[in-house]
């Protein structure tokens, strides 16, 4: 009684794994229609165009990001996660800078490692114009420089103005959580507002803030200044006897 159940739960199993077979096909056909010799090149250049752009970005968010809010942390007191989130939010800006490096590098790395194979020589001897072994890194660079102005035009901006606000909001939470400290003190990098468009300009590691508290407690700041350079033409000084950070809406109310 046991071996038709056994072949009936069989058969129920098959049509749930011949579903994927169509979408799995329609993943890898693309490129299988690709030229075999297209194929082959795409092949030694893309994995050390992957490697070469998350060296790239590693290397950049480390000088860039990385350092500056392990400061935070360690004198702000910056939460961690809060931390990781800006490190993402900044990945885009730095994303865009790595492209046409790693692009070039791996194009290099792949055509050199052809050459002193002889295998340049192999396919010339075979009829293959110069023109159509270099086309698929062409192709991979046009694709690149399409992905790149996306991405500058798109995610960046979005993605910088969202670590901004992480950012702010992460240190002025972190500073609600204080209790009695004295001669608080940082400043804030950002866009700042051009004169004359009137909209923040594309530049976001220009000083616009300078904020200092000379004493905190019970989730009060005490003789608050604010210098503000968030304006390319006005700069204003903002003073107040006593201040609070707003969690909900990530300002400083003075009163």
């Amino acid at each position: 009684m046991e071996r038709p159940y056994k072949l009936n739960k069989f058969l129920l199993k098959l049509p749930n794994k011949s579903l994927f077979k169509p979408t799995i096909n329609k993943i890898i056909s693309p490129w299988y229609s690709i030229p075999l010799i297209d194929r082959w090149l795409l092949g030694q250049i893309i994995p050390p165009m992957l490697f070469a752009i998350s060296a790239f970005t590693v290397i950049s968010l480390s000088v860039g990001v990385m350092f500056d809010l392990i400061r935070k942390i360690v004198e702000y007191g910056l939460p961690l996660f809060l931390a990781l989130k800006v490190l993402f939010f900044s990945l885009p800006s730095f994303l865009v800078l790595s492209f046409p490096m790693a692009v070039l590098l791996s194009t290099l790395l792949a055509y050199g490692k052809l050459s002193s194979n002889s295998e340049l020589l192999a396919l010339k001897s075979l009829g293959i114009k110069t023109a159509r072994i270099i086309s698929p890194a062409l192709a991979l660079s046009i694709f690149m420089t399409g992905l790149t102005f996306y991405f500058n035009d798109n995610l960046v901006p979005k993605s910088n103005k969202l670590a901004e606000t992480t950012l702010r909001a992460g240190i002025g939470s972190s500073f609600s959580e204080e209790k009695g400290k004295e001669n608080i003190m940082f400043s804030r990098y950002g866009s700042r507002i051009n004169s004359i468009t009137k909209k923040p300009t594309k530049n976001n590691s220009k000083l616009t803030h300078i904020f200092y508290s000379q004493w905190y407690e019970n989730k009060i700041m005490k003789n608050v200044t604010l210098l503000d350079f968030s304006r390319e033409d006005f700069q204003q000084i903002l003073k107040a006897k006593t201040g609070k950070f707003d969690k909900k809406k990530f300002f400083l109310d003075f009163f």
